[in-house]
């Protein structure tokens, strides 16, 4: 017991058995397909009472109504079995159903045959699990009643030792499983099985604990049922008070205020005292009172049970640390299994001690496999294993708190995976670092993502370094970020002196026929949005001051989402090509010889009414 009430999972199995004053008959089992027997047998057992209990006898003319009403009766102490009846081996058969498959070990099987000798004693005694062998001649009323007689003592105490061999094993059970949730339940149900069977009572008991919980205004709450059997088991955690019969009230309530037994002409009450603040009394019901004999015994049974209740709580604060140790390890072991980062925990010998699903799956073994196995075991990289090594030799030894490196690992498939791992110590008790714990993120996706992004700049770099325009870049605020080769040949200005300068500073532009600056139209397209061009005759004025045709045009580069990022300028050096058109446009209106003016040019100036 202990100083709270003991909680029990679930109700003891009720039995039938009533009072000792209103014990239920015998039930004896004649088996035969002569009438004439079952009425003499019938003669010779009424009114008799054996061990003060009467006899209640049940009749079948052949094996097959036996089963039937051995099925509805499986308490049949005795049956009187004729061997010859719808076959020759009828009763022997039906001896085999009893034992083997109705389990009825404690009944007691009396063969009875017709003839003397028509059945070989010897082979069915050795073959059959009977307990008497005798033909109807030698059964006459005084025989049959000693006969009869001597197979119930039998059977009674059969059943009184598989009564104590149920208690026994109850209790032993109990003492193997105290961490269970049930233990203490099957240890009183045990005790009350002992204490009937050990008095030869039927199982109706009743185990009280005081429960000291204060209530309101500090009393103490009343006594408490906490374990019942039979007809007071419905009543289990209940106040002892609600029982209808007072006269176990009474008995029990006087046995734990004088804390003492009561031994009663009709009840027994046992007082248990595990420590002062844990009492309890076991009430049975018996109709006389024990002998000394008994007392003695009970006074050793109770003396003992007392001490196992002593350590009652002792065993419900074990099982709450227990029951909240495995919650939280139940708890940890969802949340790093839900993570679907690679988690272990390594110790001092470099055996992983912990791991999650993710890190088994990834080298391709179950969990069962990976724990108290070297981290080694499923690393294949040397290069791996050794950077893995003098981290743990750092962490360890307290050199570094933690650790970050990305690694790459191959996968149980082959396939190379990238990780980025964080490696931290774990401290035990005595602040020594005795185990460190790993988690890689796998990064795998981003560096793909990194290495393709390389590529293809590779591949743009490679691109505007082989085409003859000049390519300028700017981010969203005009401002450069890259010059081809040819940019910076025709603006003068190297990528490295250029990023991060305004496009204006880098690209002049002037009229061919003013003179005047031009805006760069790099700045307009980010602005508006939309591709920009320069008018024809613009002029680039490189930083050393030599000047260049040009053509250009201006574009917008916008992100996956629409917004504008950038903008690109592509021009080109058109010198050449203008200088070509003056040269045409001059030879089509000069003299080649003279340098004056011919006749088209004399006609145009006419018809215009100009020179």
């Amino acid at each position: 017991m202990n100083d709270e009430l003991i909680r029990w999972s679930e109700e003891p199995a009720q039995t039938d058995a009533a009072p000792l004053a209103e014990q239920s008959p015998w039930k004896v089992l004649i088996v035969d397909d002569d009438p004439e027997v079952h009425g003499v047998t019938r003669f010779a057992l009424q009114h008799l009472r054996v061990f003060g209990r009467p006899l209640r006898l049940l009749h079948a003319a052949s094996g097959q109504a036996a089963r039937g009403i051995l099925q509805q009766h499986p308490d049949i102490a005795v049956a009187l079995l004729d061997v010859v009846m719808e076959t020759t081996r009828a009763g022997l058969d039906l001896v085999g159903y009893i034992r083997d498959e109705l389990g009825m070990m404690e009944c007691r099987l009396i063969l009875r045959t017709g003839e003397p000798g028509y059945a070989p004693e010897l082979t069915v005694i050795e073959e059959y699990d009977i307990n008497d062998y005798r033909t109807k001649a030698e059964l006459n009323r005084t025989r049959l009643i000693t006969t009869v007689s001597a197979a119930l003592r039998s059977y009674q105490q059969l059943c009184t030792i598989a009564e104590q061999r149920q208690g026994l094993e109850m209790v032993v059970r109990a003492a193997a499983e105290l961490k269970e949730e049930r233990a203490i339940a099957y240890f009183a149900e045990g005790v009350l099985t002992q204490l009937a069977a050990l008095l030869r009572l039927p199982v109706d008991g009743i185990v009280c604990s005081q429960k000291e919980l204060a209530v309101g205004d500090g009393q103490e709450c009343g006594y408490v049922i906490a374990a019942a059997a039979g007809c007071h088991a419905r009543y289990i955690a209940q106040p002892l008070t609600r029982l209808p019969d007072k006269r176990i009230v009474e008995a029990i309530t006087n046995a734990l205020t004088n804390r003492q037994h009561i031994f009663a002409k009709d009840y027994t009450v046992l007082y248990l005292q595990a420590a002062p603040e844990q009492e309890a009394a076991v009430f049975l019901d018996s109709c006389h009172v024990l002998e000394s004999l008994d007392r003695t015994l009970l006074d050793i049974f109770v003396n003992s049970i007392a001490a196992c209740f002593r350590n009652v709580k002792l065993i419900e604060r074990l099982l709450a640390v227990q029951h909240e140790d495995q919650a939280q390890r139940e708890f940890l072991r969802a949340v790093i299994d839900a993570n679907p980062h690679l988690t272990f925990v390594v110790d001092s010998n470099g055996l992983i001690t912990l791991a999650n699903q993710s890190f088994a799956t990834t080298v391709g073994h179950s969990l069962e496999e990976v724990v108290d196995q070297p981290l080694a075991n499923f690393l294949s990289d040397p290069q791996l294993l050794q950077s893995f090594a003098e981290d743990e030799q750092d962490i360890l030894s307290g050199r570094r708190p933690r650790i970050e490196r990305e690694v790459a690992i191959a996968n149980s498939v082959g396939e190379l995976r990238w990780f980025h791992t964080i490696k931290a110590p774990i401290r035990a008790v005595s602040s020594n670092v005795e185990q460190l714990i790993c988690v890689g993120i796998d990064t795998t996706d981003r560096k793909r993502a990194e290495l393709a992004l390389f590529e293809a700049k590779e591949r743009a770099q490679v691109t505007l370094h082989s085409i003859g325009d000049a390519v300028i870049t700017a981010d969203a605020q005009a401002k450069v970020d890259y010059l081809n080769p040819v940019a910076e040949a025709l603006t003068g200005w190297s990528i490295a002196e250029a990023r991060g300068r305004p496009v204006d500073e880098i690209f002049r532009v002037i009229s061919g026929q003013t003179r005047e600056t031009i805006a760069e139209p790099l700045n307009q397209c980010i602005r508006d949005g939309r591709m920009i061009s320069l008018t024809t005759g613009s002029i680039l004025v490189a930083r050393d001051g030599r000047e260049f045709d040009i053509d250009d045009s201006a574009a917008p580069i916008r992100g996956h989402d629409g917004v504008i990022m950038g903008g690109v300028l592509v021009f080109r050096d058109v010198s050449e090509t203008r200088q070509l058109e003056r040269q045409l446009a001059y030879d089509a209106t000069h003299d080649a010889l003279t340098g004056l003016c011919n006749r088209a040019r004399v006609r145009a100036a006419l018809a215009g009414g100009g020179r």
